[in-house]
């Protein structure tokens, strides 16, 4: 009975102290006072919009599930809106590429035209999305890293690589690539979706830690920009 009783406190104080964690994970997103830009980088189907929604749910604690970033839409209206609001401060947007070999040449001029404008608006972390069950060919890896090379030429750092749907792939035979191309951060993650969105601690957890990694990146990555343009 003794054991019984100490089990139980162990368990409700384990339980206070992960909620008190989160919450403060929470708060520090919401003390953000610095206008951020979450900039999500990927193709169709491998899980941006889901991403999104996923940052949202868990921050938001006391809402209910929402399609926020318009997961699983398709054409003409796929994933609209291309931005969400995440707090005052801090908005999560797409950037979704052509689903074709050539993903990133094809659309490079015009992407990285916007991201110069708007470079010095707002903290902008960039994020390159892959999904674990998509493996690499030669040509997504050429693409990959000209795209990484042509993130860094704008902010002065590589993305972060978030690799989703990991319940379902191959996340840590990936994660060496990305490490190699000079993401400084990989993140593997299961999407909360329409079908599957039970809340759990941990995968609470994990987003939130990736919205206060994206937020650390964001202040690293306003110096670099602000040093390359002033050696231009």
């Amino acid at each position: 009975m003794t054991l019984s009783i100490f089990h139980i406190h162990i368990h409700v104080f384990l339980c206070f102290s992960v909620r008190r964690n989160l919450a403060r994970k929470r708060e520090r997103i919401s003390n953000c006072s610095d206008d951020t830009v979450i900039v999500l980088i990927g193709k169709p189907e491998h899980g941006v919009p889901s991403l999104i929604n996923s940052c949202v749910y868990a921050y938001k604690a006391e809402e209910p599930f929402a399609n926020w970033a318009g997961a699983s839409r398709h054409p003409p209206h796929y994933a609209q809106p291309e931005e969400v609001p995440l707090t005052e401060h801090i908005t999560i947007t797409r950037a979704l590429l052509q689903p074709e070999d050539r993903f990133w040449t094809s659309e490079r001029d015009s992407y990285l035209d916007k991201w110069r404008r708007e470079a010095q608006s707002h903290r902008r972390p960039f994020v390159f999305v892959h999904s674990c069950i998509n493996k690499l060919t030669e040509t997504t890896k050429d693409e990959i890293h000209k795209l990484f090379e042509d993130v860094k030429s704008v902010t002065g750092s590589y993305p972060f690589t978030a690799l989703t749907m990991k319940n379902f792939g191959i996340g840590d035979d990936l994660e060496p690539f990305f490490k190699d191309l000079g993401s400084k951060r990989v993140f593997s993650f299961h999407n909360y979706t329409r079908h599957n969105h039970k809340r759990t601690a941990k995968r609470d957890e994990d987003f939130l830690d990736f919205m206060n990694a994206c937020m650390d990146e964001a202040v690293d990555t306003k110096s670099e920009t602000v040093a390359l343009i002033e050696d231009t």
